[in-house]
């Protein structure tokens, strides 16, 4: 991957303004004529702007990232240092909270991007910011409010994981106090690893709720994820839900709440994988626990064996209170 952007930088600003106006915009006034030339202007759906801008932080990662992370030598650290100062901020005078102030100069970095498509001549009815959300703050540096401005319709990765895992109340709240905008969850799939909402529920949760679009991704780094995403779309529960919303049906919205065994077995893996950082922040090594959850996890869910995948993450808490009582690497 390369380095990330600096979103404050000057240079970089001027380049996105030129790729805008120069080379994206006139490219999508051109196909939106053509579709109302044809009588299907409706068929235009609106423009996905930006992908999942964050301010990455490497000590809040996954096992194998941290395992990239420490193989090329980089600093384990947050991320954004050069857009705080850009942005007024000093070692001597810092943000009282660093991941809210990153906050802000992604909701401002998104502004921009949208405002020029406005100057542009795409009407801001058709733009949606694509923000991360359902993972913790510190990871991404990027909270809801982010997807906010006035040059779009706000818009989010919408996967049904980490405190939207059981439901949308925090992306509801959110809207509300800004007036319920219609919105679009411009990221979106069932097929996440632990996600406990049917699809018809899920499509239910966007569009009984003010979401003008639902964006079905499918593309994910690895090759077992995206198997995971396609198989999870094109699956007969999937295809049911898409037509009954096509046939404006009223999409029920299923609780989820029933689903102790999953949300015990979800809540156990998240916990393990706190584990695994911590492992690694001390100088010890998981691999090995890695490996033999890895080797025996996908068949036992696959299978459904959730007890029994219980009980391997149970041990392999007792693999990690051990590996805490050797020695850490000097």
């Amino acid at each position: 991957m390369a380095p990330p952007v600096c979103f404050t930088s000057t240079v970089v600003r001027a380049e996105w303004t030129r790729l805008i106006r120069e080379v994206i915009a006139p490219t999508l006034k051109k196909e939106m004529l053509g579709l109302e030339h044809d009588g299907k202007g409706q068929l235009f759906a609106g423009v996905l702007v930006g992908s999942e801008p964050m301010f990455d932080n490497y000590s809040h990662t996954d096992p194998e990232t941290a395992k990239l992370v420490a193989a090329d030598g980089a600093p384990a650290g947050q991320l954004g240092y050069r857009a705080l100062l850009d942005r007024g901020y000093t070692k001597d005078s810092p943000p009282a909270d660093i991941h809210q102030a990153l906050g802000k100069i992604i909701q401002e970095t998104a502004a921009f991007w949208c405002n020029t498509f406005v100057q542009a001549g795409i009407k801001s009815k058709f733009l949606y910011p694509h923000i991360p959300i359902g993972v913790p703050l510190e990871v991404t540096s990027a909270p809801i409010e982010s997807a906010f401005n006035d040059f779009s319709r706000p818009g989010w990765s919408t996967y049904p994981v980490g405190y939207l895992g059981k439901t949308f109340q925090p992306l509801y709240d959110a809207l509300k106090q800004h007036g319920n905008p219609p919105w679009g969850g411009v990221e979106a799939n069932v097929g996440m690893p632990g996600t406990l909402v049917d699809w018809e529920s899920y499509l239910g949760w966007h569009y009984n709720h003010g979401a003008m679009l639902v964006a079905i991704n499918l593309g994910a780094t690895g090759t077992d994820l995206p198997a995971k995403l396609e198989k999870s779309a094109f699956s007969p529960e999937a295809l049911g839900a898409y037509r009954k919303f096509l046939r404006n049906e009223t999409l029920h919205e299923k609780p989820i709440a029933g689903e102790a065994a999953q949300l015990r077995l979800k809540a156990k893996m998240e916990k393990l994988q706190a584990a695994f950082r911590r492992l690694q922040a001390e100088g010890r090594n998981p691999d090995p626990i890695i490996r033999y959850v890895e080797a025996r996890m996908p068949a036992l869910l696959q299978a459904n064996k959730l007890d029994d995948a219980e009980a391997l993450l149970d041990e392999a808490f007792k693999q990690v209170a051990q590996a805490e009582q050797t020695p850490a690497a000097p």
